[in-house]
């Protein structure tokens, strides 16, 4: 087994992450890329007049020495338009740093005229380094010395000094759209188009390209960020249809949207790989997957190639079978046993190659839960955010069943004050995303 190694990216010249994804497939010839970090946004560390950095680390393994690795990493640096030779601190589009190399150090050693410090020796002094080294801290070695005492005491010491310096945010880009999802402390609103005959909450309504353009103009004249657009209902009971249908049903509208609104983010509802692939190259930007990967085995392998977004959703068997599925144990807390859950499809699709940064976390209001779980998880998605570890949460409570039966059974259209109220406490609890069929 090679050494837990741990490597540093920044970025600030051109699409920053999508130099992230390209060094991260370069980086696959020579190295296997266990992990990554969340991504954070930084001011230039030395230069006023500069943009924005990007910041991540990622943990690889390899079987190639400190010297061996540096020229790789120099390589792939030259590969994506570095100017290796520019003066210090200049923008760059990538920018790779060996920061941990297991429990090796090498001191003020050359090697083709560069010096190589292994521990890095401005990871205590840099909290761009320090938050996404802590999204990695299982694989951040130990160090007796004072110069390591821990990713957590360096953070610590720059909170106390200065919050502001210290507080980089978490941030996803959709570059083609100039979005830019800052997470931390943020709530965004997308908003529901169903292309769909028989969705419990507007099923028939917006099936045909006009009247869905109409629905996305009015949800974008309400400040909406994202705009779902789902061919495939999920309600109990629903019958499965397959990619192509499901196609002819998104596809259309998808394109026309994207022709209305070019800067407007869009998400492709949808379980088959076939629907997200073709919806992302009709105009898609973010994949939602109510099944979390486990109803098309060839998902995480699309969205990795497709680098983009992607929504896991937790839930528990299919649409036909999945109410008599809601049954959790009554030794651990739901929000506990549901985020367990969640994680463990979380970590398949880390360990198929989906970068961190790319995955947002739901709890599956209405899916495996009854109405009492739904109030459950609600009154403790701050706890169920926490068991998470700084995911990213959409919450997607709109018109669902539960809600009506709190409003005497109202009918799905009628339980619009109903969602607005769901929704709020997720605000309340700093849940990212709000997802919702009704945003005025």
């Amino acid at each position: 087994m090679s050494a837990r190694i741990l490597v540093g990216l920044g970025s600030n010249q051109g699409d920053r992450v999508g130099n992230f994804r390209k060094a991260l497939n370069e980086m696959a010839d020579f190295a296997l890329v266990k992990k990554t970090s969340f991504i954070y946004k930084s001011k230039a560390m030395y230069e006023e007049n500069q943009p924005d950095f990007y910041n991540a680390v990622c943990w690889i393994h390899t079987q190639l020495r400190p010297p061996d690795l540096l020229r790789k990493l120099k390589d792939v640096e030259e590969s994506l338009g570095r100017d290796l030779y520019a003066p210090a601190n200049s923008p760059r589009p990538i920018d790779l740093d060996i920061l941990y190399y297991g429990s090796t150090r090498v001191k003020n050693r050359l090697f083709d005229l560069r010096t190589l410090f292994i521990p890095h020796p401005g990871i205590p002094e840099r909290p761009f380094v320090l938050r996404p080294l802590k999204d990695l801290d299982e694989a951040v070695p130990a160090f007796a010395d004072t110069a390591s005492k821990g990713v957590t005491f360096w953070l610590d010491r720059h909170r106390q000094r200065d919050p502001l310096w210290a507080n980089c945010p978490r941030v996803a880009s959709i570059p083609k759209r100039d979005l830019e999802l800052v997470w931390d402390n943020r709530t965004y609103s997308m908003g529901i188009i169903n292309a769909t005959p028989d969705s419990f909450s507007d099923g028939g309504v917006h099936t045909d390209v006009e009247s869905a353009l109409a629905r996305a103009e009015e949800f974008v004249a309400a400040g909406c960020n994202i705009l779902d657009v789902g061919g495939q209902s999920t309600r109990p009971g629903a019958e499965e249809i397959d990619p192509d249908a499901e196609s002819k049903r998104v596809l259309p509208i998808i394109r026309a949207i994207r022709q209305r609104f070019p800067k407007v983010a869009i998400s492709i509802d949808t379980f088959w790989s076939v629907v997200a692939d073709r919806a992302v190259r009709a105009g898609a930007d973010i994949v939602n997957d109510t099944t979390a990967g486990k109803r098309d085995p060839d998902m995480f392998e699309t969205v990795k190639t497709l680098g983009v977004p992607y929504v896991l959703m937790h839930t528990r068997g299919n649409p036909s079978n999945m109410m008599s599925l809601a049954t959790y144990r009554r030794d651990e807390t739901l929000h506990s046993q549901v985020a367990t859950e969640l994680r463990e499809s979380i970590n398949d699709a880390m360990e198929s190659g989906i970068p961190r940064w790319d995955i947002i976390a739901d709890p599956g209001f209405g899916f495996a839960k009854d109405s009492a779980h739904n109030l459950e998880l609600l009154k403790t998605l701050d706890l169920f955010k926490d068991k998470l570890r700084g995911f990213p949460v959409l919450t997607g409570t709109s018109r669902k069943a539960f809600i009506g039966k709190i409003l005497n059974d109202a009918s799905p259209i009628d339980r619009d004050f109903g969602t607005a109220a769901a929704v709020r406490p997720s605000s309340n609890q700093v849940l990212q995303v709000a997802g919702a069929s009704i945003v005025n």
